[in-house]
């Protein structure tokens, strides 16, 4: 068991480091004074073996030069009925030119 957490912690480390680029994108029009928030998210579905056992969304708005990111996670299905697991992160900082800085 504490292998397929490890592995699910893991995934979702991989899945909160794909968020800086996706949000440095938006950085210059943040940068701006007159933009307009971004907002983005995703949904996702972690399956061991075609099983799905996680479920997932992350979200980020990137407004005034600041952002602010969530991800938050459960387990499904079988996964679910083995252990019950929610997990929430939020991180939140500055945009510059060069990317996110979390405070």
């Amino acid at each position: 068991m504490a292998a397929w957490r490890n592995a699910f912690s893991g995934s979702l480390l991989l899945l909160a480091m794909a968020m800086p680029p996706a949000l440095a994108a938006s950085a210059a029009r943040a940068a701006e004074p007159a933009a307009h928030p971004t907002n983005i998210g995703v949904d996702y579905i972690v399956t061991w073996l075609g099983i799905p056992v996680v479920r997932g969304r992350i979200t980020a708005t990137v407004a005034d030069g600041r952002y602010r990111a969530t991800l938050t996670s459960r387990t499904i299905g079988i996964a679910e009925s083995l252990f019950r697991d929610r997990r929430r992160v939020e991180v939140e900082g500055v945009m510059t030119e060069t990317g996110p800085h979390p405070r």
